[in-house]
């Protein structure tokens, strides 16, 4: 499932790892969409999307992220549930 994230480039860029929470202000100016692939959810110290990034693998953690789930916000943190994709074969 691809997922598009709304994040603020400098916090983004410095990932390295653990579950991301930081939520940027959606008109802020450092405010990007950001593209990713949903590859799973688990538990990694809290309930959490896996997401590989397309980064490779300096990015996070060997090109992974972990980003916070179940928030209680519609939209989900980073605006993840806005617009899943998926391919129709």
């Amino acid at each position: 499932v691809v997922v598009t994230l709304a994040v603020d480039g400098p916090h983004f860029d410095q990932y390295t790892g653990g579950v991301y929470s930081h939520e940027p202000g959606f008109y802020d100016k450092n405010t990007a969409l950001h593209g990713m692939l949903l590859v799973g959810y688990g538990k990694h110290g809290e309930d959490c999307w896996i997401l590989q990034n397309s980064y490779g693998t300096d990015f996070g953690d060997e090109g992974f992220m972990y980003l916070k789930r179940g928030t209680g916000k519609a939209l989900g943190c980073c605006s993840i549930l806005v617009s899943p994709t998926y391919p129709k074969v």
